[in-house]
């Protein structure tokens, strides 16, 4: 199982002429899947999303979720490849679901970034901004929520407000 992973790591890594190939790290994470299902599934979705095949990384990417129990490299998968395509709404309802788990900076974080950067779900987003803030010890990552959070609030104002 090691040794899968391992290889599939260097496949990914290495140039073709080096003998790295997305398709025979498909092959062997296809096997890794069948040791170690968990592991299998998230690196299937890293070769799928390298290979442009969204719709398998999704796939492989939403099963991790479930078997880990939504675990924060599982939900960053997923909501890198719905980001990748643009699916904004999507990427949001994951990082919702991975925080009715558990509630860590990082998917407080990710909601706050997803709703200011690409205007959805506002709402929840402000909501992760201020929960970040007030349980979060990096104040470096708090400026940053913040200006998103202030530009929330802003939107959600001037929505409110007409504007």
């Amino acid at each position: 199982e090691d040794l899968l992973n391992a290889l599939i790591a260097a496949l990914l890594q290495l140039p073709e002429a080096q003998g790295g190939s997305l398709r025979y790290a498909t092959d062997v994470a296809r096997r890794l899947r069948k040791v170690n299902p968990l592991l299998g599934h998230r690196r299937l979705a890293q070769v799928f999303m390298l290979r442009e095949r969204y719709a398998s990384a999704e796939d492989e990417a939403q099963q991790a979720c479930i078997q880990s129990g939504y675990e924060q490299q599982d939900v960053s998968l997923l909501v890198d490849i719905y980001l990748a395509q643009k699916k904004y709404v999507k990427a949001s309802s994951v990082v919702e679901a991975a925080l009715a788990i558990e509630k860590t900076d990082y998917s407080l974080y990710q909601g706050a970034m997803i709703s200011a950067k690409h205007g959805v779900n506002q709402t929840f987003g402000l909501r992760c901004a201020e929960g970040f803030c007030s349980q979060s010890d990096d104040t470096t990552a708090k400026a940053q929520v913040s200006e998103w959070g202030q530009t929330l609030a802003k939107r959600l104002h001037e929505r409110f407000m007409g504007a």
